[in-house]
């Protein structure tokens, strides 16, 4: 199965990666297994004691110059112990980060084969950064020191061994059978795709045009922090929090390209992400917020795991903000019958 992605494209033998899971669906094999020319190097592999058996899933990914994969750990639901990384092509540098902030980098250099296992594999989140060189050691008669290297085509071969059954490690925080399977992982995919991220994109700009003023607790809070604090607004919309209190050196993100589009004509500093796999490194912000965000989740395990991740970002003694929105809108105070003037449904149609 061959699959064009944003940043690389993609082939899957045996079953396809769902890069949303990080896994596969069991039940769902692909009529192709892994290809013949493989099983010679897989063979020796297993010869030597370096895998305890042959594969059977395989994902060819190709990297142009500039291109990367975002840092995560593959599922452990799906896939068991002993994930192998061939490289083809161009060297490149595999990023990997520790929970506890722990960081180290590892060239890969063109026919090289890394086997992730034990806590490199279960653990770890690997990943490659977006750019078109990397910094990497220069050995040579004068002495060492660091060069950049140029990133060329780069194809890689990621074999995977299908987990039979549940993986048993009981790490409530890492393991996503712990917390819920794979096919309710997928079902709450599906419906925030089709219910909130379509949505969302549909309506940007009629969605903007209401959201103009400011929470007078969410502004109470910004100007409570010191001057200089680096702030994320996490889901920050059309960055309605982003556009005041200059003592501030704010961030935002949202999943919404619609909104990042709008956040950046008014001259804002904003990228798309994901609450859930926030593209920065530990403890780099002084102070969060995530405003009527979270309820857009909709599984209580993808909530957890969004404030989670919130945390992650936040300095030992930072601070954080979140607010959700009520169950039911409509009306407040003593107008009960009121319908919320958030809802437009003239625009919306």
């Amino acid at each position: 199965q061959q699959t064009t992605l944003r940043h690389r494209e993609v082939r899957h033998f045996g079953y396809a990666f769902d890069y949303n899971l990080q896994g596969v669906q069991k039940n769902s094999p692909l009529p192709n297994g892994i290809p013949d020319e493989c099983v010679p190097f897989l063979g020796r592999l297993v010869a030597t004691d370096h895998l305890s058996r042959l594969p059977d899933q395989l994902t060819v990914t190709r990297y142009l110059p500039g291109q990367g994969i975002p840092p995560h750990v593959d599922s452990h639901e799906s896939f068991d112990d002993d994930i192998t990384l061939l490289s083809l092509g161009s060297p490149i540098v595999m990023n990997f980060r520790h929970p506890d902030g722990r960081q180290a980098a590892q060239v890969l250099p063109c026919r090289s084969a890394l086997i992730l296992s034990g806590d490199s594999r279960y653990v770890w989140s690997h990943g490659i950064a977006s750019r078109k060189f990397d910094l990497v050691r220069r050995y040579n008669g004068s002495g060492n020191g660091i060069t950049l290297s140029k990133r060329g085509v780069r194809i890689s071969y990621t074999f995977r061994h299908i987990r039979n059954g549940s993986c048993r490690c009981g790490d409530a925080l890492l393991c996503d059978s712990h917390r819920f399977g794979n096919q309710d992982k997928a079902s709450a995919l599906r419906l925030e795709a089709e219910h909130v991220f379509k949505v969302y994109e549909h309506i940007a700009g009629q969605f903007s045009d209401t959201r103009y003023k400011q929470w007078p607790r969410v502004a109470q809070f910004l100007d409570s922090l010191e001057r200089g604090s680096l702030l994320l607004d996490a889901g920050c919309g059309n960055g309605k929090y982003l556009t005041s209190h200059g003592q501030l050196l704010k961030l935002g993100f949202d999943r919404s390209r619609g909104l990042c589009d709008i956040c950046r004509d008014r001259g804002l500093e904003v990228l798309q992400a994901d609450v859930l796999q926030m593209p920065f490194r530990d403890g780099a912000f002084d102070a969060c917020i995530s405003i009527a965000v979270l309820h857009h989740l909709s599984t209580r395990e993808r909530r957890e795991a969004a404030v989670r991740e919130l945390f992650r970002v936040l300095r030992p003694g930072g601070r954080a903000l979140i607010y959700v929105w009520a169950m039911e809108q409509h009306g407040t105070g003593d107008s009960e019958d009121k319908p919320s003037k958030y809802l437009n449904p003239t625009k919306w149609l």
